[in-house]
């Protein structure tokens, strides 16, 4: 008969449970050496990113050289002076900024951008109209009907109250009368 052997599972090792986040290289573990080797790469490629961008002269080669090979495909007779001032030109004019010709599109534009502005402006202007409303119901309208009132002839001991509004032809007849019947005191 044969024999049978059962496979066991290998016994577990305690080893020491590894430390993250620790302050000696030596005990770093592989996740962070590959986590800052690839944040050291990234600041890397930045910052040739940057270089190459910010070397104008070497993008200017380079550009110079395209359009020559360019010109020579397509047959232009162009020199390297030629070339040459039109990149200036290109770059002279590269970060410049021309208003647009107006438009409603233009207006509407600049009407959202300003919108706040235009709304502040308007509460204003509404706040003083209706000030100014408020105020020539108030003061100015009651005035001018208290102009119209003639108090009657005689009656002017009684309080306001009693004021009768008469039309301007009643208050001159009422005047007469009164001036007619109106007697200076004897001096006796």
């Amino acid at each position: 008969m044969p024999q049978i052997q059962i496979a066991q599972p290998p016994a577990e090792i305690e080893s020491e449970p590894e430390v993250v986040g620790t302050a000696e290289p030596r005990q770093l573990s592989l996740e962070e050496m590959l986590r800052i080797m690839d944040v050291a790469t990234a600041l890397r490629k930045e910052h040739d990113v940057v270089e190459e961008q910010l070397n104008l002269d070497q993008i200017k080669v380079r550009l110079r050289e395209r359009l020559l090979e360019a010109a020579q495909v397509m047959g232009e007779r162009l020199t390297a002076e030629q070339i040459d001032t039109a990149i200036e030109n290109y770059y002279d004019k590269l970060h410049t900024f021309e208003e647009p010709k107006w438009s409603f599109s233009v207006l509407m534009a600049h009407i959202y951008v300003r919108r706040v502005t235009i709304i502040k402006w308007a509460i204003g202007i509404g706040a003083v109209v209706a000030l100014l409303w408020s105020l020539l119901i108030v003061v100015v309208l009651p005035s001018r009907e208290l102009s119209g009132t003639v108090l009657a002839a005689g009656c002017h001991e009684l309080p306001m109250a009693t004021a009768i509004p008469l039309s301007d032809s009643e208050a001159h007849d009422s005047d007469n009368k009164s001036a007619e019947t109106y007697q200076e005191p004897s001096a006796s």
